[in-house]
């Protein structure tokens, strides 16, 4: 008997549908679960908020080896004097009188107030992850922005401009000649430009977040 003729080998490009519709399936799918009001519509609100829960979950490992750590009295959650005190410990040398340590302190008590859902004083495993990552967390990240707004907005005037925006981490850098301005790498400057996005050459709090 003749043999049976194998099966045609599937061409290049049977293999970039098939692989198509099955990334079409899985985005449809995430389509289903960002929808939050089921219209069919993804709005840049819905996205956005999709956006922030996926990256919260996709971080929960990482967020659940830091409790561990910081959670000293082993009840699974994390109070702020256990935060705090780990804080001390790694930065400030032991010393809660540090200038740096108080502005710090202040900070991460607003960031942790506003993580605190239930108002316990203890963070959760899904609460402290909002105070690890403020972008999934906007009372977080509010408190953040008003903080890198009162620390670098010299003149007052509820912006940051350029050089205020960077000075914090240009400390060392040069000046040019003429006027005295930071000198900023292409890439400090390429970044400020995405930031700013009415292009006024400053950033407020809603650029900021």
């Amino acid at each position: 008997s003749e043999p049976l003729a194998s099966e045609p080998e599937e061409g290049h490009e049977a293999k970039m549908v098939r692989r198509y519709r099955l990334s079409e399936d899985k985005l449809h799918k995430l389509h289903l679960r960002a929808d939050a009001n089921e219209d069919g519509k993804l709005s840049m609100e819905e996205l956005m908020k999709f956006l922030r829960q996926t990256r919260k979950a996709s971080s929960l490992v990482h967020v659940a080896e830091v409790m561990e750590r910081l959670d000293t009295s082993g009840d699974g959650m994390v109070s702020f004097e256990e935060l705090m005190g780990d804080f001390i410990r790694g930065v400030a040398g032991g010393s809660h009188f540090d200038p740096e340590v108080e502005i710090m302190r202040k900070l991460e008590s607003d960031k942790f107030a506003a993580a605190d859902a239930n108002g316990d004083g203890r963070l959760s495993q899904h609460e402290f992850a909002s105070l690890l990552l403020p972008e999934t967390n906007l009372g977080v990240l509010d408190v953040k922005v008003k903080h890198t707004l009162e620390t670098k907005d010299a003149d007052g005037d509820g912006f940051l401009s350029k050089e205020e925006f960077w000075k914090a981490s240009n400390e060392d850098a040069g000046l040019d000649a003429e006027g005295g301005e930071l000198l900023l790498s292409k890439h400090e400057e390429e970044t400020f430009s995405k930031l700013d996005k009415d292009k006024d050459g400053r950033l407020g709090s809603e650029e900021l977040r």
